[in-house]
């Protein structure tokens, strides 16, 4: 074996041996340069479809800053650090600035966690609150879909919100960051639910990064307003690449046009062998499947694709993919198609087959020795075969998810 490579892996690095005869394409985002921070701070004072963040702070009574969870590799300091001055220049006190992460239905976040999205002196200075999809929600109303949206009460009581989370591909909802930081990130059980089943069992793309099931979400738009989102965008080594701020749903479009420009994957089914990488999203099952639409989108049919993720948090949690019998018979349903016309292999070392098993169809194999697999995808594949890695497959937007 030669050919060694490194891949981002969890909090580490994997190093794997390819074949010898295998001369593999490695496929990476097309990013633009890091924005410096007075880059960004000079888009953050030119929003999109709004007025400033200081104009529309002056009268504010008690402002909730939400931000994404420890799920996303979203960078916010800089943000944030940036949201508070100007919330205090604008007369709002730091008592009556809240802090709430958007968790949706994953875990809490800890303190720790706080600390690494905002920073030390924001997660200690503010307060800081982690949502409860269970607990002190308030009901605003009724989608067009039936969704009966129930969100965090801090959030609906405040009069002026804030919102940061990244701009992601997202096979769901076509796209991440905007209103999705509202429905499923700080909304209730039985919201999300409607939302990701019912309406998510017709789902399908109406134009770039939107799907029925982000329509629905921006519903909500409606009720319990967003004054001010922050859209970044992030490259693969979670540097922030570009920032769209203001109204949501116009800052939200901006953004993913812009995303696209260096994220779309512009090919399908070239690959004989395909690894996709799971990282940024590789800390567990739940999230790992964000790797699956670009690594199957350019694997052939007849192909085999090598689906890799650390898992050092196992299986996750997600509420309706752990608990609900429904949405977790589509996720199986979802993978045991795209089985029929590839062979899958699942490899992490940091989860046992049983928890797999929870979200995995038999048809998906699960291994946790990579040198094994790869020997044995070696042999499926003789001479000198089509090979694709992706480093970073979560972060490529398909062509599906990018209506082209």
């Amino acid at each position: 074996m030669s050919n060694r490579m490194e891949l981002p892996f969890g909090r580490h690095l994997c190093c794997i041996s390819l074949p010898e005869d295998w001369r593999p394409e490695v496929i990476r985002l097309a990013s633009p340069p890091p924005l410096s921070d007075q880059a960004m701070i000079a888009r953050l004072n030119e929003p999109v479809g709004g007025p400033r963040l200081r104009e529309a702070a002056r009268g504010a009574h008690r402002a909730v800053i939400v931000v994404d969870d420890a799920t996303r590799p979203t960078p916010a300091q800089v943000v944030a650090e940036w949201v508070v001055g100007e919330l205090e220049s604008a007369g709002v006190d730091g008592s009556r600035i809240a802090i709430v992460g958007a968790i949706g239905l994953h875990s809490q976040m800890t303190h720790e966690e706080f600390v690494a999205k905002v920073g030390s002196r924001i997660a200690g200075h503010y307060a800081v609150e982690s949502h409860d999809y269970r607990d002190r929600l308030t009901f605003v109303g009724t989608t067009s879909a039936g969704t009966p949206v129930w969100l965090n009460e801090t959030v609906v009581a405040a009069d002026l919100r804030i919102s940061i989370g990244a701009v992601l591909p997202h096979d769901e909802a076509g796209s991440g960051g905007g209103a999705k930081i509202l429905l499923p990130g700080v909304a209730g059980l039985e919201t999300v639910a409607h939302n990701h089943i019912t309406v998510g069992s017709c789902n399908r793309v109406l134009e770039p990064g939107v799907t029925k099931v982000r329509q629905d979400i921006e519903e909500v738009l409606g009720m319990v307003p967003v004054h001010f989102s922050v859209n970044v965008l992030i490259d693969e080594a979670l540097r922030i690449v570009g920032l769209r701020a203001g109204d949501p749903l116009s800052a939200h479009r901006l953004a993913f046009k812009d995303f696209l420009a260096f994220a779309l994957l512009g090919r399908s089914g070239l690959f004989d062998v395909v690894i996709a990488n799971s990282y940024p999203f590789d800390m567990d099952l739940c999230q790992a499947t964000k790797a699956l639409p670009a690594g199957l989108q350019i694997v052939r049919p007849g192909g085999t694709l090598i689906w890799a993720a650390a898992c050092y948090r196992g299986l996750g949690h997600h509420e309706l993919a752990i608990q609900n019998d429904a949405y977790r018979s589509m996720i199986r349903r979802d993978i045991s198609r795209a089985a029929r016309e590839r062979k899958i292999y699942f490899y992490s070392p940091g989860l046992q087959l049983e928890e797999a098993r929870v979200l995995l169809p038999e048809e998906v194999e699960v291994c946790d020795d990579i040198e094994v697999l790869l020997r044995d995808v070696a042999r499926m594949h003789p001479g000198k075969p089509t090979v694709a890695v992706l480093p970073a497959a979560p972060l490529f937007v398909t062509e599906r998810q990018a209506a082209v």
